[in-house]
């Protein structure tokens, strides 16, 4: 443009962005270029180039609206210079479509405006990480409290809440971290400690947010105290076990009959080799070897008798939940034999078909085991109730693959109606005329507390299949995203 504002030069480029030809633009005043409201921001901006020879205000190009031929208004970006040609004046423009950019900054600046809003309006933290400068660019007055850190210390250094971590979880916030810093998914609960020494429960969780490219740009974070929660869960834990222990106690004394008979027989045997011992001995009859024969089979029996009752110590001995990797046969085993009395004395052949060397799962034996024995039991009984001619029961185990292994307790009782089976885990629901409908539920949630699932199906012919799996050591590291802490 000259120094009266009038247009001496247009490019191919100008004609593309503003519609106008060469030939129909070339001496018009560069205002027409501009819609009427904005020209005397135009006019300023054009003296203060002649007076300065600058186009910029404090460092800042010009931010105008650009006006084409049929009239749409779009936002431009213009940088100027000047040169004079005897006493006359000249200027040239590079002026840049910025409306896209324009658009995504007012889109940026909208969205961090309704996350603030969002944020300041939720109890607990909310975080924004912008990932390309690697800092903090906004953090909620909940982040203060829920970390027991300053907000400034967050914007100085976007790890400085990690300062808080108990040192048991740190290695649980170190694969945060770095999810976090890499913009990828990411959920944890872990433990803070707090100035005064209390300590809380914090469920961390992130997301990414992509940009126009589909780049991820930021994260942004919700943190959230479940120090209640998680008392809550400790409470009904407690409760559960106690219940679980009720219920050991119960069957216990259900079984005590045949129990009695069971510990008896070693006792009997016992006696009776002592006595057939003493009498050799007083009559000088026995040679030393058949002596030290009889005193071997004492020794067996006594053993014997002294398994059994340290199994059933086992069995109804109050103790916290464990996590440990257990053999599932070996359970199955344990639970057959406490049961082997009440199963001989109603006429029913046990098989045990178990699956040869299945992956450990993580879990209580005990609690397990008390599972296993109640379903035994209810096998039994409902092949009692039903006068079945052939009581048959079968104890399957099977390693369904490298994530869970299961037990499936098939007997030739009663079959139950699809509603009975509906209602066979809730508590108080029992087809038995003296049960009291506890058994199920309590085994349907220890299974459950420990990531497994159980349920029951009609079996092949007669009678019911009740099944159970739980998560391999394998499977239960996949599904968990913390590992169990006994320190609360």
């Amino acid at each position: 443009g000259d120094d009266d504002g009038l247009i001496v030069s247009w490019n191919a480029a100008a004609a593309e962005m503003f519609g106008h030809t060469e030939d129909e633009i070339i001496g018009q005043p560069l205002t027409n270029l501009i819609p009427e409201r904005f020209q005397e921001k135009h006019r300023a901006g054009i003296a203060r180039l002649h007076t300065t020879g600058r186009s910029t205000v404090a460092g800042k190009t010009l931010d105008l609206v650009g006006r084409r031929k049929d009239g749409t208004e779009f936002r431009v970006e213009p940088s100027f210079s000047t040169w004079c040609v005897g006493d006359r004046r000249f200027f040239a423009g590079i002026i840049r479509d910025v409306t896209e950019r324009k658009r995504i900054e007012e889109a940026l600046r909208e969205s961090d405006e309704r996350f603030r809003q969002l944020a300041e309006n939720i109890r607990g933290a909310c975080w924004l990480l912008d990932l390309r400068s690697q800092r903090i660019v906004y953090a909620s007055p909940g982040c203060e409290s829920t970390w027991a850190r300053p907000l400034e210390g967050l914007y100085r250094d976007p790890l400085d809440w990690t300062r808080s971590v108990h040192h048991e979880d740190q290695c649980i916030v170190e694969d945060l971290k770095r999810k976090r810093l890499a913009g990828q998914l990411f959920e944890a609960e872990y433990r803070v400690v707090h100035p005064d020494g209390t300590i809380r429960w914090i469920h961390d969780r992130g997301f990414p947010i992509h940009d126009e490219s589909g780049e991820v740009c930021r994260v942004a974070g919700i943190a959230a105290d479940i120090t209640d929660r998680r008392r809550a869960e400790e409470t009904a834990r407690i409760h559960l076990e106690d219940l679980a222990h009720v219920a050991r106690l119960g069957t216990m004394g259900e079984m005590a009959s045949g129990l009695a008979h069971e510990i008896n027989q070693p006792l009997t045997a016992i006696r009776n080799y002592a006595q057939g011992c003493l009498r050799r001995i007083r009559s000088q009859t026995g040679a030393p070897d058949q002596v030290t024969d009889v005193l071997e089979r004492i020794s067996e029996q006594a053993g014997r008798a002294g398994e059994i009752i340290r199994r059933l110590r086992a069995f109804v001995r109050k103790e916290h939940v464990r996590r440990v990797p257990v053999d599932i046969n070996a359970v199955v085993t344990k639970a057959a034999t406490i049961a082997a009395a009440q199963i001989r004395q109603s006429g029913v052949s046990l098989n045990l078909q178990l699956a040869d060397a299945p992956p450990s799962v993580l879990a209580d034996d005990i609690q397990v085991e008390q599972v296993v024995l109640n379903l035994l039991r209810n096998a039994v009984e409902s092949m009692v109730t039903a006068d079945a001619p052939k009581r048959h029961l079968t104890v399957e185990t099977t390693g369904e693959n490298e994530t869970a292994v299961s037990v499936a307790v098939h007997d030739t009782g009663c079959a139950l109606s699809q509603k009975e089976i509906e209602q066979a885990f809730e508590p108080f629901f029992s087809t038995k005329p003296k049960g009291i409908g506890m058994g199920l539920p309590i085994s349907k949630t220890l299974i459950e507390s420990f990531g497994g699932k159980l349920w029951a199906t009609p079996n092949d012919g007669i009678g019911m299949v009740f099944q159970f799996s739980l998560p391999t050591m394998h499977g239960a590291a996949d599904d968990q995203p913390r590992a169990d802490h006994t320190h609360h």
